[in-house]
Order: structure tokens, then C-alpha cells, then sequence
């Protein structure tokens, strides 16, 4: 069967759609008039990625806001066979992100880190939402030190790749306003096609 001009068409743009809706379903939509970083139901997951390295799945790292509303709780996860020896976690700017000389993050002098001596299974971080700047798009940049037996894996939350270095990666979680502003512009070239 073949597909006249105009639902040809139709076709296409609900195929650019559907593409920018998987996009997106990464981010998160944030909206509040007191704290534009929350969800209307607290509680809720935010962010899910996961945690990789070499080649290796070694967990998960989840954003979620807590019950009262005032924190971001930031959870890595590890896998069956994994624990966690370390984990480093900034939320916030791109632009306020530690770097140094070679423009690499800067994993010292970040915020949230923590050496687990012991190895866990799961960790949580506990981040004031009213310590983080104001942005239409938050960043997060996290990295695991994974063990299983004698293997050790630096494992990253999946995302944009940093210039400094390929295997660092960082994600970005942006306002629902800013969504709008993306996608209208893609449905406005959709259809000058």
C-alpha cells in the first residue's frame, strides 16, 4: 500500500514526535513557583540512570525529591556481584562544576563524595535543594568506584560525554519551560518541510 503526499506526511511528523519524545524522556519536567526543581508529587523519581563503566553495568543512580520537599536524595544502587568503594556526585550549573587545569572535573574538591571502606550495596546522598543555583537545567555528574572480587571499575551515570575526557559523562535535567522552547522549535521545522 502506498502513502499519498499528505499522509505521508502526517506520517513523518508523528515519527519526529515520537523521536522527541524519547529524547526527552530522560529529563525531568520541574515546575514550582517556590522551588522550580519540584515535582507536584514528593517522593517521585526524578532521574534513573545507569552506572557504567569498561564495558560493565555495575548499578543504578536515581534522583528523587524527598517527602517534605526540600531535598534532592540522590541513590546509587549497585548490581548483584557489585558494591560501592566510592562515590562522587555533583548536582547543580554545569558552570559551577569544579575543573581542573585540563578543564576535567575536579573530583576533590566536589561537594558530595564519600570513600566507603567497606563496600555497600546501596548509598544515598541527602542535597539541600536551597543550596543549588538556580537553572533552567540542572546537571549531574556522578561516578562510581565499583568492585566485584578483584575486578575495580570507575563506572559513570550514562549521558553527554565531556570534551576533557570520553568516558566522563554528565546529564542534564531541565525545566518543562525550557522542553517547550525545544520542542516548539522542532515542530516548527517539522513542518517548513
Amino acid at each position: 500500500m502506498l502513502l499519498n503526499p499528505h499522509n505521508m506526511k502526517k506520517v513523518k511528523n508523528l515519527f519526529c514526535i515520537i523521536c522527541l519524545a524519547i529524547l526527552f524522556s530522560n529529563y525531568t519536567t520541574l515546575s514550582n513557583k517556590t522551588n522550580p526543581y519540584l515535582e507536584t508529587r514528593k517522593g517521585k523519581v526524578i532521574f534513573n540512570s545507569k552506572l557504567t563503566g569498561e564495558m560493565n553495568h555495575v548499578g543504578n543512580i536515581t534522583i528523587s525529591v524527598s517527602q517534605d520537599r526540600t531535598n534532592f536524595l540522590v541513590t546509587f544502587k549497585m548490581k548483584k556481584g557489585w558494591t560501592l568503594e566510592k562515590s562522587r556526585v555533583f548536582i547543580g550549573d554545569l558552570n559551577e562544576l569544579p575543573l581542573k587545569e585540563n578543564g576535567c572535573p575536579d573530583l576533590k574538591s566536589i561537594t558530595h563524595r564519600k570513600n566507603h571502606n567497606s563496600g555497600l550495596k546501596e548509598y544515598s546522598y541527602t542535597i539541600p535543594i536551597q543550596k543549588i543555583k538556580k537553572t533552567d537545567c540542572l546537571s549531574l555528574l556522578s561516578k562510581a568506584v565499583a568492585t566485584k572480587g578483584n575486578k575495580k571499575v570507575n563506572a559513570w551515570s550514562e549521558g553527554e560525554k565531556l570534551s576533557c575526557n570520553n568516558k566522563i559523562t554528565y546529564s542534564s535535567l531541565c525545566k518543562l519551560s525550557r522542553k517547550k522552547k525545544v520542542l516548539k522549535s522542532a515542530k516548527s521545522k517539522i513542518n517548513n518541510n
